[in-house]
């Protein structure tokens, strides 16, 4: 896989439940809001239809590609260095109470834009500098009494062509 692969696969991986294993990353574990209404992790989406149309989804990621931003550099034209704009999608059950499902998008957003920018300064990946989450957005699906929480993620990355 390439540099941005890599880096969808390691927010995956810092955000939500193994599939194979069932393990929940215990910087989400240990921080994620507990309520009544919620799955106690998040789960990666991995369906074939958009993640809104699963009708009792709670806390699905669905992370989208957005594009290359400009590179990053001006003298050399074999360094590939510059921003991936990625949008994560989180679908939430609303059940019976639509504020607590606000209120658990709020906190989710200010848990994964803390564990992303840590991750920044880790530096763990080969040719992954860091992740910046630059906004958010939420939208109600009022037919299915869910939400959509949009977050906007720069990934800035650099390799050798």
């Amino acid at each position: 896989m390439g540099i941005t692969s890599d880096g969808i696969e390691n927010v995956f991986t810092l955000l939500c439940q193994n599939p194979d294993t069932g393990v929940v990353p215990s910087a989400i574990s240990a921080n994620i809001s507990h309520t009544d209404y919620h799955e106690p992790c998040f789960t990666r989406y991995q369906g074939t239809s958009s993640v809104w149309d699963e009708a009792q989804a709670d806390r699905l990621v669905d992370l989208r590609y957005q594009g290359h931003g400009p590179s990053y550099q001006l003298l050399s034209h074999t360094d590939d260095s510059g921003p991936v704009m990625l949008q994560l999608r989180i679908r939430y059950r609303a059940g019976d109470d639509p504020v607590e499902a606000c209120k658990t998008m709020g906190d989710d957003f200010h848990l994964i834009r803390w564990i992303l920018d840590s991750e920044g300064a880790r530096n763990k990946v080969v040719g992954i500098h860091g992740y910046v989450v630059t906004g958010s957005d939420a939208e109600e699906l009022v037919d299915d009494r869910a939400f959509i929480l949009s977050i906007d993620v720069r990934m800035d990355v650099s390799g050798v062509l």
